[in-house]
């Protein structure tokens, strides 16, 4: 099976995961999977007592450089629209 250059990352990324590996991607975040054990579930509607199998799942942990970024980019973002919002007031 041949993988272009541009899906090989992806690849590597999924291949790692099914190994149950984790998969650090720098100033990015960390993708690990986790084995979650059986438990008692709940049907909504009827109510009724169900289980829920144990099965594998991947989790992310967001890296802080990225979550500094993200919350820096939010912040003037809000701050722009409280500017905008202020002139358009002082403009009655």
């Amino acid at each position: 099976m041949s993988i272009p250059k541009s899906r090989w990352k992806w690849f590597w990324i999924c291949l790692t995961i099914e190994r149950a590996e984790h998969v650090p991607l720098s100033n990015f975040g960390i993708f690990r999977t986790r084995e979650k054990t059986e438990r008692p579930g709940r049907k909504t509607r009827t109510g009724e007592e169900v289980p829920i199998l144990r099965r594998r799942v991947v989790t992310f942990k967001t890296a802080a450089l990225l979550k500094d970024r993200a919350f820096h980019a939010h912040r003037a973002r809000n701050d722009q629209k409280k500017s905008k919002t202020r002139d358009d007031l002082m403009d009655r």
